[in-house]
Formats: C-alpha cells, sequence, structure tokens
C-alpha cells in the first residue's frame, strides 16, 4: 500500500493503516518533503520520483491520499492513477458510519472517531477529520476538508474543494458553496455561495477567492 504524502496527516493515516493491516508493506510518496521532516516515518521505505511510484504500482497498485489540502489531494490523485495507482478509502476502526442510505466516494480519508449518520453521501477524495460530526442527510461534495470537531448538521451541504475549519458548526439545510473555506471555530447560520472565505458567529464573508474551474 502506497501512502501519497509524507507529513502530517500522513501519519495519522499510517497509525491507521498499522491497526488495520499490521502486516501489510506499506510505503509513502512524497517528492517533496526532506528526510528532516518525516523523521517519524524515515523507517519506512519513501518513494520520491515517479519512476520508483510507478515500479510500486507494478507490485500492487492502490495508493491512499495522505495529505489534507483540497488541490493537492486532486492533484495528487491524478498524478498516482496516470502511474498506474488505484485510489483506496481508509477507514478508522474507531469511526462510525451508518449503515442506512449511506453513500461514500472512493479515496476518502475518515479518521478517528468521526460520526457519520444514516442518508449521507460523500464525495470523492474528501478527508473528514478526527472527531467530526455528519448528520442525518448531510452532502458534502468531492475532495472537501473536514477539519477536527466540526459539526455538520442535518441536511446541511457542502460544495466541493471546500474546508470547514476546526470545530465549525454549520447549522440545518445550510448549504455551503463550491471552493470556500470557512474559519475554525464558525458557525455558518445562512447559505455561502462558491469561492469565498467566511468567518465570525455567524459567519460572514471576509474576503473572495479566486475561482476554479469544476470538474
Amino acid at each position: 500500500m502506497v501512502v501519497a504524502g509524507a507529513r502530517g496527516h500522513a501519519l495519522e493515516i499510517l497509525d491507521i493503516l498499522l491497526a488495520l493491516f499490521p502486516k501489510e508493506e506499506i510505503v509513502f510518496f512524497d517528492p517533496v518533503s526532506t528526510v528532516v521532516e518525516m523523521k517519524a516515518i524515515n523507517h519506512y521505505q519513501i518513494l520520491k520520483t515517479e519512476d520508483e511510484l510507478r515500479k510500486k504500482f507494478e507490485q500492487n497498485p492502490n495508493f491512499i491520499l495522505g495529505m489534507g489540502d483540497s488541490f493537492i489531494r486532486k492533484k495528487t490523485a491524478e498524478d498516482c492513477i496516470r502511474l498506474g495507482g488505484k485510489l483506496q478509502s481508509v477507514v478508522s476502526p474507531e469511526a462510525y458510519i451508518s449503515k442506512i442510505g449511506v453513500s461514500l466516494g472512493d479515496g476518502l480519508n475518515i479518521m478517528h472517531r468521526v460520526v457519520i449518520q444514516p442518508a449521507v453521501c460523500i464525495g470523492e477524495g474528501t478527508l473528514i477529520n478526527a472527531g467530526a460530526f455528519v448528520h442525518h442527510e448531510a452532502v458534502i461534495g468531492k475532495y472537501c476538508q473536514v477539519c477536527p470537531g466540526v459539526f455538520l448538521t442535518g441536511a446541511a451541504r457542502v460544495g466541493d474543494y471546500s474546508m470547514i475549519g476546526t470545530g465549525v458548526v454549520v447549522l440545518p439545510k445550510v448549504k455551503i458553496g463550491s471552493n470556500v473555506v470557512v474559519a475554525a471555530g464558525s458557525i455558518v447560520t445562512h447559505d455561502i455561495p462558491d469561492n469565498v472565505m467566511v468567518a465570525g458567529a455567524p459567519a460572514v464573508i471576509k474576503k473572495q477567492r479566486a475561482g476554479f474551474c469544476k470538474r
């Protein structure tokens, strides 16, 4: 199994993989970070080039995303698939996922103590971080980052490539657009358009963000 990334979030992914698959070979791919930055995992094999990664995928094509940023996750997934990889999800054994009408995309990271309630839909490549609660009928788009301790309440919606900061509360049926950043600790009480950063309780628009091409 390849973990794409080798910084902080990759350590949490490693923690889950060791619990789930204690006998499986785990290697990391990170062409950017230095050995000094990766002390906690430097006894694992760390691939640094695309040629090394391609050869590893010939042995086992499965890979897991090991970074947080939405657009880096998307780009990394595309690169790994181009080199022969197959995107996989990882779900902590300490997470709770309802068996009633839940739809989960490929390539998810669902971390420790996450709760996902009935009829939730989560898109490809999204990260649901430790202690987040995703309540009934909520919808989260692709390649989002839901940070620790978020409360996404009933039938709330989050668009693609959005980041919901630590401890945010999103009230029922509120819609958050795509490419949105919600600052930590905010309370979102009303709909939020695409391509903005919001903060506060209640959350208000603080600035516009550069648009992106939806895919």
